[in-house]
């Protein structure tokens, strides 16, 4: 039996209500682990409605403890849901070591998070040396896909520095034809202008000893004329 009950029937009416200049409305405490100090129920719409400049505020003190728990038991349902006319649906700011946000799946072929838009997820670092997005994975690092013919996989752009910077053994590794669209510099050497080069001096060397072979095969050709001349003179001669 409740130590205070209000029921109503009537539309638009609370069935308890209270007002509070100088604190809380209601106030609720209780003392088992397992109980809460206040409880909604509605198994048609929502257990608790707050309304405020914060809907709902939770503050925990305990370690590893929640401000807000949300827990949903319903086929694709969530634990916390979160929605913004015109900000961030959620919100998370962390002020010591740990992240604003964290997301964790037991189950390990299921994803941590999950980021759908126009950007799926944006990472930025406050720190100068710091990084954007930080990956860490068992086969790969960072996985990423593009579904849209000419599309890319990752795209890389730097203002000041490498596009991309690989670091391992090998520190990269490519599968497919590659394109290049400017210099290929290996230990500062640049290799396509150098096989340019190497080209054009063959090409020069071959043309110069095409040249020399024609003037050579002209030289062959005059003396085998002048030879013919003369032996053709001689048998003359000899005939006469």
């Amino acid at each position: 039996m409740t130590a205070l009950h209000g029921s109503t029937s009537a539309p638009g009416e609370a069935g308890v209500r209270g007002d509070s200049v100088q604190f809380h409305g209601v106030f609720g405490v209780a003392g088992q682990s397992g109980a809460s100090g206040v409880a909604g129920i509605n198994d048609s719409g929502d257990g608790v409605n707050g309304h405020g400049r914060n809907g709902v505020k939770g503050t925990s003190r305990a370690d590893e403890g929640a401000g807000v728990l949300g827990h949903s038991s319903g086929v694709m349902g969530s634990g916390v849901l979160g929605v913004g006319e015109s900000g961030h649906g959620v919100l998370g700011v962390g002020k010591g070591g740990a992240a604003g946000v964290k997301g964790i799946n037991r189950n390990p072929s299921a994803l941590g998070m999950l980021g759908q838009g126009h950007i799926g997820v944006w990472g930025q670092s406050l720190n100068e040396r710091g990084f954007g997005v930080f990956a860490i994975g068992g086969e790969a690092g960072l996985l990423a896909l593009s579904k849209i013919k000419g599309g890319r996989g990752v795209e890389a752009i730097s203002d000041h520095g490498p596009g991309i910077y690989a670091q391992g053994s090998p520190a990269a590794l490519f599968r497919g034809d590659v394109g290049i669209d400017g210099a290929l510099r290996v230990q500062n050497v640049d290799v396509l202008g150098r096989i340019s080069a190497v080209e054009q001096g063959l090409m020069s060397s071959a043309q110069e000893q095409m040249a020399e072979l024609r003037q050579q095969h002209a030289a062959d050709v005059q003396r085998l004329t002048e030879a013919i001349a003369a032996l053709t003179a001689r048998v003359a001669a000899l005939e006469s």
